[in-house]
């Protein structure tokens, strides 16, 4: 790996992500753990989403789909009606047990894969017709090898489609950081810093901006409020806090920004 100045620009800004020590020492329980609930993928085809069309248009019916960083399943579950068959990849155990249930209950064959991508030793023989990864890009420093190794689970002439909110997720949560703990967040980085990190690594990509649908099923406020106080470090007694100040935020954008490649124009 040879970092590049995009992509060097991506790891910094991700890295000023950290939660300070003495915030941190202070959270009464690890503060990115993911709720499944929030993860629980609605039936149906994903219609009004990009990056679901966008997928939809490599696959052919009875196709192998690959979802990296699954979750519940919400990415490639939308495309049940055509597979024949999807592989989860998560690094949580209860996102997989979830994942699996979802797949099953649509009639599909499932195979899960724990760990964190590209790490687990399987991803490096896995195959798939379609590979999606969505809401993953932010967590991910090294972004030109996890791509990389998103390129390679891709059969030839197969397509990868990876979503990302246009700018790092906890953006929107910068307010709350300033409420609680008086402290400012980072403003970056952004789906077009991705792109370009990819692009300066050779990955052919295209970028689009679109409507990301309905795919997961709407949480409750207070199970929403749960996981932003866990963020925010802060205990359970101060979740109603929490919730009345996300009640206060502006609207989370509609919009998604969808990088996507078809493997056999993909560049050396």
């Amino acid at each position: 790996m040879s970092n590049t100045p995009a992509l060097d620009r991506w790891k910094a800004q991700l890295s000023a992500w950290a939660i300070p020590d003495e915030i941190r020492k202070q959270a009464p329980a690890f503060p990115w753990r993911l709720d499944p609930e929030l993860f629980r993928p609605l039936p149906g085809t994903g219609e009004g989403s990009l990056a679901t069309r966008r997928a939809r248009e490599a696959l052919a019916d009875g196709a192998v789909v690959l979802d990296v960083g699954c979750g519940g399943g919400a990415a490639s579950l939308a495309l049940a009606d055509r597979a024949g068959s999807v592989i989860g990849a998560d690094e949580s155990a209860e996102m997989l047990e979830l994942y699996t249930a979802e797949a099953t209950s649509r009639d599909l064959e499932v195979i899960t894969v724990p760990g964190r991508w590209p790490d687990s030793q399987a991803s490096s023989e896995l195959r798939a017709d379609v590979v999606v990864c969505h809401h993953v890009a932010y967590n991910v420093a090294a972004l030109d090898e996890f791509a990389r190794a998103l390129d390679r689970a891709t059969k030839p002439g197969g397509r990868v489609v990876m979503e990302l909110t246009l700018h790092h997720p906890q953006t929107v949560n910068a307010p709350l950081w300033q409420h609680f703990w008086n402290i400012e967040r980072p403003t970056g980085p952004s789906a077009e810093d991705a792109h370009a990190a990819l692009i300066e690594a050779g990955i052919n990509a295209t970028f689009e901006i679109g409507e990301a649908g309905q795919l997961r099923r709407e949480s409750p406020s207070e199970t929403r409020a749960a996981g932003a106080a866990r963020m925010l470090c802060l205990g359970p007694d101060r979740v109603q806090e929490v919730d009345a100040q996300i009640r206060s935020l502006p609207a989370r954008s509609t919009e998604r920004a969808v990088i996507w490649w078809d493997t056999a124009t993909q560049s050396a």
